[in-house]
């Protein structure tokens, strides 16, 4: 909606407009989605790192246009396009955790290196993998990993 009434919109003033209350509607989303965690498990990792993102990100709402002329945007969209960044690469990492965390622990178990993690072997050639079949043994005894 902020995209199609800034580009409809006569005047920056009414795209600022737009753009003021979809900031509001945001920062409330952010506010909701962190207390929801709040005192639960999942408090580190979700409420912890959204409060620590939170000032980076919406502090430029402060902020006037962007830019210069017709070219300029509201700060909603350095904030939205910021936001979806910084989200994205948090989610990416996480999930890059997760999954290297399962593959190390599948071949400390099994004394080998092992490709549970990334589905049945004889799948792998069609994405150009060579080496789903070769052995591959761990030397030494392990060393002992915790989850953090």
């Amino acid at each position: 909606a902020l995209q199609q009434v800034c580009q409809a919109a006569e005047t920056p003033a009414a795209c600022d407009e737009r753009g003021n209350e979809a900031a509001l509607g945001l920062v409330h989303a952010w506010h909701y989605t962190e207390s929801r965690f709040q005192n639960t498990p999942a408090e580190s990792m979700v409420t912890s790192r959204l409060a620590r993102m939170r000032e980076e990100l919406f502090g430029a709402i402060a902020g006037g246009r962007l830019g210069e002329g017709e070219a300029a945007l509201p700060p909603m969209w350095n904030v939205t396009m910021r936001a979806v960044e910084k989200l994205r690469q948090w989610v990416s990492g996480y999930i890059w955790r997760e999954t290297h965390w399962l593959w190390l622990m599948d071949s400390i178990q099994a004394g080998r290196v092992v490709q549970t993690t990334w589905g049945d072997a004889d799948e792998w050639p069609k994405f150009g993998v060579h080496d789903a079949h070769a052995e591959a043994p761990l030397s030494r005894a392990p060393p002992r990993y915790v989850f953090s």
